[in-house]
């Protein structure tokens, strides 16, 4: 497979050579936060990074600056996926619900199609330009935690601190939680379980809100037990969920060519061509859903600022404005390309293997994500795309075969949300995990269970979170269903009231972390040019491809996309600074309370 990538990448005699599975991690002394990382011995002598910086060392930890002794052995996470689990979880971590559920706000966005397909290849090739970036720093410091570890060793921890902090308490919860919800929405509307409105109580309705969020409960314990069990169970799931996901978006986008080579049907050409004028949607939210409950997407007609999903007043926008708001839902469905980072401790020859992952990963996102769309737009027009809203890959399935068709992408939607539950339980514990072991926050996420092999307190405590955001949504819905929102006079809490009576709590939290996710992809990507004046001399199995001229231009693009972000939803992007900043106080009272419990033995 040395093939795959320019041989000069990787240096072969540092990881060709490695055990199979097993790669124990011993536990060393903490480093100073500004103490330089270790450097590798000879590249002669066939030894590894030191294990102040890599978990791949066997021996004592004797060779790490702050080393004074072998460091007691304790279980390890075991080095148990392969590079086709690795290819999985970047891809499998990236196709939700975005791909299926996006479109028709896109193209009401957009308004033209090589607009819309243009923005979606101009996103994958960022992705791509990142992933480059991410893959020196995943196999320079192959370690639990990904982008925490990435900025803790360019910035210190203060910083690395706050990305953990907004992934553990904001990120990965409402992520989880909403997908959970959105399962059991789809599986609802699947087996004929509607919302009981209309003609019946308001209990019946209610008791059908509180049936969903137990079910999800039971789901979000259920996926947490797999992965608590070990990581090779978690990466099964994810590899057999990942591959009949990503067959059915590939299922989308040649069905209707297929259908035309033999029927005649199923194109329509004109429809390349066809255009509407999109109007400005600054003061909206918009967000996608299933059938039966709002999903985590970030868009929605509705919400804070316009809780009854009326029309605004709005106005023609131009080129830049369309092509920012386009992206902003682009991105989103790219969202998590970056997902290997987290269990870089776990991947088997992680020099050779990350790179692979992430750079297939993502080049097999890009042919589907853009495959899938061109079908879209052969199948509708942009304006029949535009009014099919959250629904766009059934509609366009419905145009092809009739009801069975939307019927198969409801079942596909089903299995992608399945998937992404698995992968954010797969992946977001290792950051707490790695926090804990550092010693920044509660050192019981750190532990590794001693029979699996997992981190399963931070696997169970991640999955509690979601689990506890579920029944806060479900309370929240049952309290607040009876109160009129118009009759409460400070309009900022009218608002929210709405919002949480039509609206999920969990699309309310993603729109606040999108910002904050953005951010610190910026900053994960700079941590290459900084730990290359840094630590120049660092092992690099992997270099960037194209440095210094990718990771600047990535940084570029993204800095004009979070202007575009803060112009189109600023009280979201307000939202997460206020979500980080609040971690600065929690960080250094927690640092004053370790010292003093120190102190005090």
């Amino acid at each position: 497979m040395h093939g795959t990538l320019p041989r000069s990448c990787y240096d072969d005699a540092r990881f060709r050579d490695r055990p199979p599975f097993i790669d124990p991690v011993r536990s060393v002394p903490r480093r100073a936060v500004n103490e330089p990382l270790p450097q590798p011995h000879s590249a002669s002598a066939g030894a590894a990074i030191t294990p102040a910086t890599s978990p791949t060392a066997t021996g004592p930890a004797a060779t790490g600056p702050a080393a004074t002794g072998p460091a007691p052995a304790q279980p390890s996470l075991l080095r148990a996926l392969g590079l086709y689990a690795a290819v999985a979880v970047v891809v499998g971590n990236v196709i939700g619900s975005g791909i299926f559920l996006k479109p028709g706000r896109i193209a009401a966005d957009g308004g033209e199609v090589w607009l819309i397909l243009s923005a979606w290849v101009f996103g994958g090739v960022l992705c791509l330009l990142g992933a480059l970036c991410y893959a020196e720093l995943a196999a320079m410091l192959p370690r639990a935690g990904g982008e925490y570890v990435f900025l803790r060793e360019a910035y210190g921890r203060p910083l690395a601190f706050l990305f953990g902090w907004n992934d553990f308490l904001f990120g990965k919860p409402a992520s989880i939680g909403a997908l959970s919800m959105a399962f059991v929405g789809s599986l609802a509307a699947a087996v004929g379980v509607q919302k009981l409105t209309g003609a019946t109580s308001a209990m019946g309705a209610v008791s059908v809100d509180v049936l969903l969020a137990v079910v999800a409960v039971l789901l979000i314990a259920a996926m947490a037990v797999v992965n608590v069990l070990g990581v090779v169970w978690g990466g099964v799931v994810q590899t057999v969920t990942t591959v009949v996901k990503a067959g059915g978006v590939a299922l989308i986008a040649l069905a209707p060519f297929v259908l035309l080579l033999f029927t005649g049907q199923g194109i329509e050409w004109e429809n390349y061509a066809s255009h509407r004028t999109p109007a400005s949607a600054t003061g909206t939210q918009t967000a996608t859903s299933t059938p039966a409950q709002p999903s985590a997407s970030a868009t929605n007609p509705g919400g804070a600022n316009n809780p009854s999903g009326a029309a605004q007043s709005a106005s023609p926008v131009g080129f830049a404005a369309r092509f920012g708001l386009v992206l902003l839902a682009v991105m989103w469905a790219y969202n998590g390309w970056n997902g290997i980072g987290p269990v870089a401790e776990e991947i088997r020859d992680p020099g050779r293997n990350i790179p692979i992952a992430l750079l297939a990963g993502v080049a097999i996102l890009i042919a589907l994500y853009v495959a899938a769309n061109v079908a879209y737009h052969g199948v509708l027009s942009v304006d029949e795309l535009a009014a099919a809203g959250d629904n766009g890959a059934s509609a366009t399935a419905r145009a092809l075969i009739g009801p069975v068709g939307a019927a198969i992408v409801a079942g596909i939607i089903m299995c992608s949300t399945f998937g992404a539950i698995n992968s954010n339980l797969l992946l977001g514990p290792r950051v707490p995990f790695a926090m804990g072991r550092d010693g920044v926050f509660f050192r019981q996420l750190g532990r590794v269970h001693p029979n699996f092999r997992t981190p399963a307190v931070s696997i169970v405590v991640q999955a509690a979170m979601a689990a506890g955001l579920v029944i806060v949504s479900a309370l929240l819905k049952v309290v607040l269903r009876g109160v009129d929102a118009k009759a409460i006079k400070w309009q900022r809490l009218s608002d929210i009231v709405s919002t949480i009576q039509t609206d999920s709590i969990f699309t309310i939290l993603t729109n606040f972390v999108i910002f904050a996710a953005s951010i610190f992809y910026l900053l994960g990507v700079a941590a290459v040019l900084v730990l290359r004046y840094k630590n120049p001399g660092a092992h690099r199995p992997y270099r960037t491809f194209g440095y210094p001229v990718v990771p600047v231009l990535f940084i570029f693009v993204y800095v004009w996309f979070l202007m575009q972000i803060y112009l189109e939803r600023p009280f979201e992007s307000l939202a997460g600074f206020v979500l980080i900043g609040l971690g600065l106080p929690v960080y250094f009272l927690w640092q004053q309370f370790a010292a003093n419990r120190e102190a005090s033995r």
